[in-house]
């Protein structure tokens, strides 16, 4: 995952016409992918950082055991 800084860096290299994601991405170091991504974040107006899910461990089944 990006820092704040370097989506930030990201979008301000971004040209305005859209077909410079390429070219937005050798200036800063990552793949086109992923400039497309933080730019379709942006156009929807979120942060594009979720909150991590909780997933099961394999010790879930014997914790009541345990306490």
């Amino acid at each position: 995952m990006k820092s704040s800084e370097e989506i930030v860096e990201i979008l301000a290299r971004l040209c305005p016409d859209r077909q410079r994601r390429k070219t937005a991405a050798e200036l800063v170091g990552c793949e086109p992918h992923i400039v497309r991504r933080y730019v379709q974040v942006r156009t929807a107006g979120t942060t594009g950082r979720t909150a991590p899910v909780p997933r099961s461990r394999m010790i879930d089944e014997l914790m009541p055991k345990i306490e």
